[in-house]
């Protein structure tokens, strides 16, 4: 999991069906947002990648393990 502290990033959803140029952000995530968290909440994803994350600028993220996770809630 990902804490965005500053940039912008794209989440985008590549189809193989789809053309490259005609990608589009299906959402732009900046300081405070959160990436990954169903990776580390949704055992059945953690074998398979929902969505793309594409930085837009330079980014700096702070980055959450699930180890680290569970020490926070248990």
């Amino acid at each position: 999991m990902f804490i965005i502290y500053s940039g912008l990033c794209g989440i985008y959803i590549f189809k193989k069906s789809q053309p490259n140029s005609s990608h589009r952000a299906k959402a732009e995530l900046g300081p405070n947002a959160v990436l990954g968290e169903s990776a580390v909440l949704d055992k059945s994803l953690q074998t398979r990648r929902a969505e793309t994350v594409v930085a837009h600028s330079p980014v700096v993220a702070l980055k959450l393990t699930k180890e680290d996770y569970q020490k926070i809630l248990y």
